[in-house]
């Protein structure tokens, strides 16, 4: 099967071998394709998010319900996430916890990490079976063994009350905890505030094994039996204020019950819902009736889909909800669902605050994300794209692979179609204020109107030699500034080229981006961190001595006063006379910007190494008003499939400092076999013929920097 290249973003962006558009319905963000630090309390666990799979590497990516996709992440022991996960939370502070027999894991988004109490408390077993995260902050933990353990601010506290296999938690409207439990006398327990007390003969509790136990909207309190041999389950439930259990169901064949997204339990007023003999068939007159399915268990997440976990059937399926709920369960199959390939272990799933449902399984931990965006499939020869957005949401897109020929699509309404095949102009596409487009590449300069193209006679001291256009801008009057790259800087206006715009202030480096803002002002970005505005006759230039840090400048931005400067080695603002630094929690975020959005509400949208980045609006003025601020993002999928991983990163710095396997191998302890797999897929990735050849243009990307150590 052909390979697939895929693009994300927007904007004018020469030498980009992906490009990014943005569009949306406050001003023209368009996004084309994949939408994904220790955590702050603030921060969301998808800010820190790590993808470990490519495209072509397998990764699903199926078709949900109004328009979005769903995106399947997984990480296994390579990426050193435990195996078979059988609890799964998330805390207050955004950490994602795993519980296995193994050990209670914590995930930042980046690694798991095996908990160790900075206090040098102690777990009561390393084999956990429950975990539970209150909304008042902390996590509870149940173990295969028995007993409980509270975690809160790296203190333990530990209580070995029960003696049997912790299955659950539940908490009710005054933060009572509840947890079910394999004590085979009772298997109710409670927690009223310093010791857990066994819930048996006053409650007219279930003298037996439970397996679930959960709240409903209502406040009543559900509690599931375990399987009695051939006989099934039997289901109690409290009401509110009340401390006598009344039962509501016996010999039930299922496994759980329908779950919201905050590990509420679904139920209806409505009976006729349940089939006679359906095994799920409850006592009449109850207060609700708990949705339940035959031998599986459900979770509704924040898309309004419900994911079912079948116990006997392979598996997973996600299936769209609706109303009535519980009929919608009950006629779900396989058949009239999308099905995955996955087979939860003891049916960990979590569904976290931002949407995404995490599923443990034998090997690792999985991610379903929705997002938003779409993905457009081009030929696998293409290395170079360009985008630009045109009137009722279409857009335009030049792909080529710099050898003299590009095609150009027109993608609209979702889709695109292949318009015709041109002369290489990949490196740039630009709107002008007519609304009429520019494209422009190693062959020439033409103009769109109407969807017409237009070849544009290029300056004569420039048609004998190679055309390599780089970027393109539009000044207030109508000129056209085209950069030839080393070989000049051009304005184009009446169909006559003037040298820098006969400007002789002007200044020699090569210009690599060019940005127009909205008071008039055409910038000029240049290699080795020069900056250069035309200010209607007046030319301004700033480099390093200006406070300039980010290198080659190969993006420019801005909507009012401030503007964007995005380099190989970072990102600042410009405002006010002044460069301000704008430092993230992983510089890698930050490094090879090729594409700068801001959108009306202050946020900034990059597209660069780290792929598709988001910082919020909070983010920016808490960095610009302290300077030693680190600022947290919402990560995309990868803009490339050729991104490297933060390892393989490792391994390149260390390359680059003349290490060799073994030493590199010891220095990341890891195995030399691991060391040479990580080096072939920078190889692959990087389209290097040798190690020599990944550090150049490892250097050249700014994916390393000569000095800079490697994370050890």
């Amino acid at each position: 099967m052909a390979s697939r290249r895929r693009f994300l973003l927007r904007v004018s962006c020469p030498r980009t071998t992906i490009a990014a558009a943005l569009a949306c319905h406050l001003t023209c963000i368009w996004l084309l394709a994949g939408w994904v630090s220790a955590l702050d309390p603030n921060k969301r666990l998808t800010q820190y998010l790590h993808t470990s799979w490519r495209l072509q590497d397998g990764a699903a990516e199926t078709a949900a319900s109004e328009g979005q996709r769903i995106i399947h992440e997984s990480w296994t022991f390579k990426e050193g996430a435990p195996e078979a996960a059988e609890a799964l939370a998330q805390t207050t502070d955004g950490y994602l916890w795993v519980g296995t027999q193994s050990g209670l894991f914590r995930f930042d988004g980046v690694r798991f990490e095996p908990f160790r109490s900075p206090l040098g408390d102690q777990l009561l077993s390393n084999n956990v079976s429950a975990l539970f995260a209150p909304a008042t902050g902390g996590l509870w933990v149940g173990y295969r063994f028995g007993g409980f353990s509270f975690l809160k601010n790296g203190r333990v506290t530990n209580f070995p009350e029960a003696a049997a296999t912790v299955c659950g938690f539940a908490q009710d409207q005054h933060g009572i905890v509840w947890a079910a439990t394999l004590t085979r006398t009772g298997g109710l327990w409670r927690f009223d505030g310093s010791s857990w007390q066994n819930i048996t003969g006053e409650w007219n509790a279930p003298h037996m094994q439970t397996s679930q136990v959960g709240f409903d909207r209502e406040g009543i309190l559900w509690v599931l039996t375990e399987t009695r041999g051939e006989a099934g389950k039997q289901l109690f439930y409290l009401p509110p204020d009340s401390r006598q259990f009344r039962k509501a169901g016996d010999n039930l064949v299922v496994e759980s019950f329908t779950w919201d997204a905050d590990h509420t339990v679904l139920t209806t007023h409505d009976r006729s819902t349940q089939e006679p003999a359906s095994s799920v068939e409850l006592e009449s007159s109850l207060p609700a009736y708990p949705i339940l399915k035959k031998e599986s268990a459900q979770i509704l997440d924040r898309a309004n889909s419900i994911w079912f976990v079948p116990r006997v059937e392979p598996g997973i399926w996600r299936h769209r909800a609706g109303e009535p709920m519980a009929e919608i369960v009950s006629q779900a199959s396989r058949n009239n669902s999308q099905v995955y390939d996955i087979n939860p272990y003891r049916f960990a799933f979590l569904v976290d605050r931002e949407g995404s449902v995490w599923i443990g399984d034998q090997k690792g931990v999985h991610r379903f994300s929705y997002s938003p965006l779409m993905e457009l499939a081009l030929p696998t020869n293409v290395d170079a794209f360009a985008l630009v957005p045109d009137e009722g949401g279409v857009v335009w897109v030049s792909a080529g692979n710099r050898n003299g020929s590009s095609n150009l699509y027109r993608v609209a309404g979702g889709k695109g179609e292949l318009q015709k095949s041109q002369a290489g102009v990949a490196n740039f596409a630009y709107r002008a204020g007519d609304k009429t487009l520019w494209f422009g590449g190693e062959g020439g300069l033409w103009h769109m109107v109407n969807g017409s193209l237009t070849r544009i006679d290029l300056p004569p001291a420039l048609a004998g030699g190679p055309q390599y256009l780089q970027t393109i801008a539009q000044d207030p009057v109508g000129g056209m500034w085209v950069s030839f790259g080393s070989r000049a800087l051009y304005r184009f206006a009446d169909d006559t080229w003037t040298v820098n715009g006969g400007h002789h202030d002007f200044p020699t480096s090569v210009v690599i981006s060019e940005f127009t803002d909205n008071l008039g002002r055409v910038w000029f970005g240049g290699l080795k961190n020069q900056l250069a505005v035309l200010d209607g006759d007046r030319v301004q230039t700033f480099g390093p001595n200006e406070g300039i840090r980010v290198g080659a400048i190969t993006a420019i931005y801005g909507r009012g006063s401030g503007i964007w400067i995005g380099g190989e080695f970072g990102l600042q603002q410009f405002d006010r006379g002044r460069f301000h630094n704008i430092e993230a929690v992983d510089k890698e975020w930050f490094r090879g910007i090729s594409g700068i959005l801001e959108t009306t509400n202050g946020d900034v949208w990059l597209n660069g190494l780290g792929g598709v980045v988001h910082v919020r609006q909070s983010e920016i003025l808490e960095a610009l008003k302290n300077p030693a601020y680190q600022v947290s993002v919402e990560l995309a999928e990868h803009a490339a499939d050729d991104a490297l991983s933060s390892r393989e990163i490792d391994v390149l710095r260390l390359i680059a400092a003349g290490s060799g396997n073994k030493q590199i191998a010891d220095k990341l302890s890891i195995g030399e076999t691991t060391v040479k797999s990580h080096i072939s897929s920078i190889l692959s990735k990087l389209s290097a013929n040798d190690r020599t050849h990944a550090v150049t243009i490892g250097l050249q990307r700014g994916i390393i920097e000569l000095g800079i150590p490697p994370k050890v």
